[in-house]
């Protein structure tokens, strides 16, 4: 409809006799695609499963699954780890805990289920292609997607964006995974320090092929020669694990747009930033805030230039921190 004005739609109208735009009924689908309508035999009540809206697939696309399943399924599906699934649908979680394998380990991230729901969906021919974070290839919880596409040998390519920002509004560390209703034998993968280079020229820093990860391993795909390196490391008596007490996560803001200010200009005693929150900008004491780095402004051999202040109002004391009062700064 761009560019289309009322009077070019209805003499288009007018000429043709037919509406405008064909009607989607069948192509778009309304409900809750993680969740089909065994639900209903967990007897919950009639508000719940209203706002649950199971959805059969087999139901609403009768013709494709006569035929064996989807060609190709293609995504973005949610991000949200499972506290957030415990605050906004906490009733599902039973039901994804016994109908996913990617969810035996009772601690997930919501887009892994969709992973193996679309591989379910699938056609023996058919592909799936899928933009979400990486981070399952790593992290314990990825566990379960890891061993079901392993034990399927289904993985047939990656795109690794590493630290490369995908989306302008919140910061993700993304990556294209790409899994074969055929099982796969050798597994492509592309590793993409240069999004625009990538997005115009299809170009990635290092492209190469291996082998299907095994079962219960974590992914680190590199090329043979780092494979190497890697095996030489993993020899070393003690690795870094065995030297600290803890590794956690640095500070969580629960609100960046809020706390995290881009930093536009230092004076003397204040910063003037940029506030998302407030769409405009600001200036703050420099006592009020601290230097704040992200996980992309962290790259190795590269000295550190935070272009980002987060908002601290507090005293740190020895081992401990204590709120600043709000007549602090006038006594």
């Amino acid at each position: 409809m761009e560019g289309e004005t009322s009077e070019s739609i209805e003499a288009q109208a007018k000429l043709f006799h037919d509406r405008v735009l064909p009607s989607l009924d069948n192509n778009i689908k309304s409900g809750n695609s993680l969740i089909d309508l065994d639900y209903y035999e967990n007897e919950l009540g009639f508000d719940t499963i209203r706002k649950v809206k199971p959805f059969s697939w087999e139901k609403n696309f009768q013709q494709v699954f006569g035929q064996g399943g989807f060609d190709v399924v293609i995504g973005n599906p949610p991000y949200l780890r499972i506290q957030g699934i415990q605050e906004t649908q906490p009733s599902s979680i039973p039901y994804f805990n016994k109908k996913y394998r990617s969810a035996d380990t009772g601690n997930y991230d919501l887009y892994v289920l969709f992973d193996e729901l679309g591989y379910r969906l699938l056609n023996e021919n058919g592909i799936m292609g899928l933009i979400q974070p990486h981070k399952f290839m790593q992290a314990d919880f990825g566990v379960g997607i890891r061993n079901f596409i392993s034990n399927n040998k289904s993985l047939m390519k990656i795109v690794n964006f590493g630290s490369e920002q995908v989306f302008s509004e919140a910061t993700t560390y993304t990556c294209l995974l790409f899994l074969s209703r055929n099982a796969i034998k050798n597994v492509e993968v592309s590793l993409v320090d240069n999004l625009e280079t990538f997005s115009s020229e299809n170009i990635a820093r290092e492209t190469f092929y291996t082998s299907q990860p095994e079962v219960n391993t974590k992914w680190n795909f590199v090329s043979a020669v780092k494979q190497s390196l890697f095996d030489k490391l993993l020899k070393q008596e003690k690795t870094l694990g065995d030297i600290t007490r803890k590794i956690f996560v640095g500070l969580q803001t629960s609100a960046d747009k809020i706390y995290v200010l881009q930093i536009v200009k230092e004076k003397a005693k204040t910063y003037i930033t940029y506030s998302k929150s407030l769409d405009r900008e600001i200036e703050i004491e420099k006592g009020l805030v601290k230097p704040f780095l992200m996980g992309k402004d962290v790259k190795r051999y590269e000295p550190l230039s935070p272009q980002n202040v987060v908002i601290f109002p507090y005293l740190i004391k020895s081992d401990n921190y204590e709120l600043m009062g709000i007549d602090y700064g006038n006594l």
